[in-house]
């Protein structure tokens, strides 16, 4: 699981920013939320524009680097108004109670400059624009950078290389990492990063997909079923249909809400079958306050060593019966100093207090007003 996330010069991350996930002092709050002492992810908040999806993108990056094959311009993630012309990114990871540091550098050339890689602090990997080299055991390998592409991450050519066959630690590690997956919740983009996986738009083709799915829904008193046919040139024709109506409606027919679910469905059954991070952005759009409740809820109660991390706009998930205080965490802009983070947990909420009329006080961090004489 993720402990801690630091960002430096990235994107609107101006000035070095820690993201801890480690879970405090409330522990009879939401008590499922929390998994070894980490929290099972949060609800990330913030004015329009000032990155709230950053952190999703931070932790995205990672994943795309290091499972993708889709070429990324590592430039579009430099702050384009810091001192310097290159970022930082750095990870903090328990894996079977190991720690696992993980940090790389770039800059607005595509190079990647730096790459560590510590296990329990003693240094794994380390990469720089002359050679890389491996400490594996008792044996020390040194590669020359003629040998890798300056724009790869290392870490990426010797996990697919040797698949970490003498360290379980850093193999349990890839696994978690490659079962992650993101869905934004406005254009209905979702990714699974294991390549092993079929892709979710096949997800309803499987008669037993759609039998959980729709257990799922009866289960959570959804009033909804489910059907797909696929035709004969292979393309599949999803419907639903309400309660008892003995009317099915076509999905390109169903509301915003509905075919956001129906698209959302799969990345749920795979969380609770596979422990990673799930990554939801845009989360806020097209679903009801209850809907938005009861997703965040289920996830967090039945993903085991995994986290789910919410961008949304929506506060009414601000419960102390869904989410803890330290999984609540304010993005604040700050003009030419950037943003920072604010970790509700560092207000000292009590259990009893409303968490959403805090956030709305701006209790937990200066809130944008709009409006003539709010700024």
């Amino acid at each position: 699981m993720l402990k801690k996330l630091i960002l430096k010069n990235f994107k609107t991350f101006k000035s070095e920013t820690l993201i801890d996930f480690e879970a405090t002092k409330f522990k009879g709050i939401a008590e499922d939320n929390v998994c070894d002492g980490i929290v099972k992810g949060g609800v990330i908040l913030g004015s329009n524009g000032v990155g709230k999806s950053t952190i999703l993108e931070a932790i995205g990056l990672l994943l795309k680097l290091l499972l993708s094959d889709i070429k990324t311009e590592l430039s579009y993630f430099v702050c384009m108004f810091g001192e310097n012309d290159k970022s930082t990114l750095k990870y903090e990871f328990s894996i079977n109670k190991d720690l696992i540091t993980y940090s790389f550098t770039f800059n607005k050339e595509n190079i990647i400059l730096e790459e560590n890689l510590l296990v329990n602090g003693k240094t794994f990997l380390t990469r720089n624009l002359k050679h890389a080299v491996i400490n594996n055991k008792n044996e020390k390998i040194k590669y020359d950078a003629e040998n890798y592409d300056n724009s790869t991450l290392f870490l990426r050519k010797y996990y697919f290389a040797t698949k970490f066959t003498n360290s379980k630690t850093l193999r349990d590690w890839m696994q978690f990492l490659e079962n992650s997956t993101y869905f934004n919740a406005f254009n209905r983009i979702s990714m699974i990063y294991n390549h092993n996986r079929k892709a979710t738009t096949d997800f309803y083709k499987e008669a037993e997909n759609i039998e959980y799915a729709n257990k799922m829904l009866f289960d959570n008193g959804f009033l909804t079923k489910i059907k797909c046919e696929v035709t004969t040139d292979n393309k599949k024709l999803i419907s639903m249909k309400k309660g008892n109506l003995d009317c099915w409606i076509p999905l390109e027919l169903e509301s915003e809400g509905n075919y956001t679910l129906l698209n959302m469905l799969p990345i749920l059954k795979h969380a609770v079958s596979a422990n990673g991070i799930f990554l939801f952005d845009e989360f806020s759009g097209g679903f009801s306050n209850e809907l938005e409740e009861f997703i965040i809820s289920f996830l967090m109660k039945n993903i085991d060593h995994s986290q789910a991390f919410f961008v949304t706009h929506s506060t009414n998930v601000l419960k102390s019966s869904i989410i803890r205080p330290d999984q609540i965490y304010n993005i604040i802009f700050s003009n030419e100093e950037g943003v920072s983070v604010v970790r509700a947990s560092s207000e000292s909420p009590r259990e009893t207090q409303n968490y959403e009329k805090m956030y709305l006080g701006g209790v937990f961090g200066k809130r944008t007003k709009y409006g003539k004489g709010n700024n």
